[in-house]
């Protein structure tokens, strides 16, 4: 005994731990909504089925009970209704069927077909006392003695001038509630059917909705363990077809987004190599005894110059993590764009003098006032004109042109330079992405001035012609945009 209720607790507990799937689900919740359907129409059809056959019982009853009171009124009336019952003159119910009881105008029974214990006794039955103040009534209750359920029928009882009794017709709803039940054992019989084809139904239906469900749910895993060329091989038809697409293309960003960083973990560690060796070789040189001030003084400027260059690269790797970070903020105030311009293209004139690069800015009004974070608009000039210098080849052209808008301003920066091909123009602003013919050396320098502009709520646009040029556009906002 203690065994079974040991068992039967563990499994109550297993029970209330148990967790459905979605699949089992949406099985139940569709199983539940069919059997509240069936259940109801199997309750709709039982009450439909019992008030048609009491209600055609009681139409024959009362058809009965109608035509005894004409009998009455046509043969007997002249008599007074207890002469009648004493002399035996009941052919007014001679063609009744079923129990037949004759009621005075107190309710006392005066005859009863099958002379039951009720005659000499008053009647106080909704039906009698409808009878005896309106045109009649019905009554369904439980005989005492017997137990039976009965239907009991009793119209007004007339002589030619007024009502002498009461007609009562009674019958037994036992019989009636057997061949309702005969009846309604076909209702459900098609009600377990529909129930069981039904769940058949669902759990097809279920299993075949969650078949690419499951299988999506296993390329995902394949993901989440590293294995990124797992694909859906699923048709792209309807709303699981387009997930299976989306996962598809995530799964081709990822490979391309992984191979672009594992290039720039090689690009970032051989650029970072580079200087720190040069600075290393040339540490090591100094040290020696003797050595002439020239060579110190170039192995100074290399180490300089290498320093430099290691810092330009740690600083976009900051900005970049900057940029990224949820708390980042922009520090905003009002200033004239053009005058930065102009301060940003008289910094790198110096830059376009060895390549003879004609450096131009153009705009229409000389004051065009933002509201912006002064120290990042700076860095997306200088990174867009560094960008532009490094590839214009000599005698080229780069120009800057400003135009004030009604809501903001435009930027445009301009290159004859080598252009960027079709295949690369879309990924240039990509995190890490260097190109084919790129001299950064991070590949972050797009990256971090369309996360400057988006800061801004403004866009950064980019058209090229290879061999023929390149156009960086931005746009910022002239005010805050909350």
């Amino acid at each position: 005994m203690g065994r079974l209720i040991e068992r039967i607790k563990n499994f109550v507990i297993k029970v209330s731990k148990f967790t459905p799937s979605l699949k089992s689900k949406m099985f139940i919740n569709a199983f539940l909504v069919l059997l509240l359907f069936v259940a109801g129409f199997e309750l709709f059809a039982y009450i439909n089925l019992r008030n048609y056959n009491y209600n055609n019982l009681r139409n024959l009853m009362y058809s009965q009970a109608r035509y005894s009171t004409e009998l009455y009124v046509s043969y007997v009336a002249d008599s007074t209704l207890n002469e009648n019952i004493l002399l035996e003159k009941r052919q007014f119910i001679g063609n009744a069927e079923g129990q037949i009881q004759v009621l005075d105008l107190n309710g006392v029974v005066l005859y009863d077909n099958i002379a039951s214990r009720n005659i000499g006794k008053a009647i106080n039955n909704e039906d009698v006392i409808l009878a005896l103040e309106s045109n009649g009534g019905s009554n369904v209750y439980k005989d005492e003695a017997t137990g039976e359920k009965i239907l009991a029928i009793s119209v007004p009882l007339n002589d030619r001038t007024s009502q002498v009794g009461v007609m009562r017709v009674l019958a037994s709803l036992d019989q009636v509630d057997a061949e309702i039940l005969r009846q309604f054992t076909i209702f459900i019989a098609f009600g377990i059917a529909s129930v069981m084809i039904g769940a058949l139904v669902s759990y097809y239906s279920s299993k075949q909705i969650f078949k690419p469900i499951n299988k999506l749910t296993e390329v995902a895993k394949k993901y989440s363990d590293g294995q990124y060329e797992a694909k859906s091989n699923i048709p792209y038809d309807g709303e699981i077809g387009e997930l299976a697409m989306t996962m598809d293309n995530m799964s081709e960003n990822i490979i391309e987004k992984e191979a672009i960083k594992t290039e720039f973990i090689s690009s970032v560690s051989h650029e970072l190599r580079t200087p720190l060796t040069s600075i290393k070789g040339w540490s090591i040189t100094l040290q020696d005894d003797g050595i002439d001030k020239d060579i110190t003084l170039e192995g100074l400027q290399i180490i300089e110059k290498e320093s430099d260059r290691l810092s330009d690269m740690v600083e976009d790797l900051l900005d970049f993590s900057r940029f990224m970070s949820p708390k980042f903020k922009l520090s905003k105030s009002t200033f004239n764009i053009v005058d930065i311009a102009q301060s940003i293209v008289t910094q790198l004139r110096p830059r376009v003098k060895d390549k003879k690069i004609n450096l131009l800015l153009n705009y229409e009004t000389d004051y065009v006032e933002v509201i912006a974070d002064e120290n990042r608009i700076k860095q997306v000039f200088i990174n867009l004109l560094d960008n532009s210098i490094k590839f214009t080849p000599i005698e080229g052209t780069v120009a800057v042109n400003i135009q004030d808008r009604d809501n903001e301003v435009l930027v445009d920066v301009i290159d004859t330079g080598i252009g960027i091909t079709a295949d690369e123009i879309d990924k240039v602003t990509m995190k890490f992405y260097k190109g084919m013919s790129s001299e950064s050396h991070t590949g972050l320098g797009l990256s971090i001035c369309e996360e400057i502009v988006k800061a801004h709520n403004g866009k950064l646009m980019i058209s090229s012609v290879e061999g023929e040029g390149t156009t960086i556009s931005f746009t910022i906002p002239k005010k805050v945009i909350e």
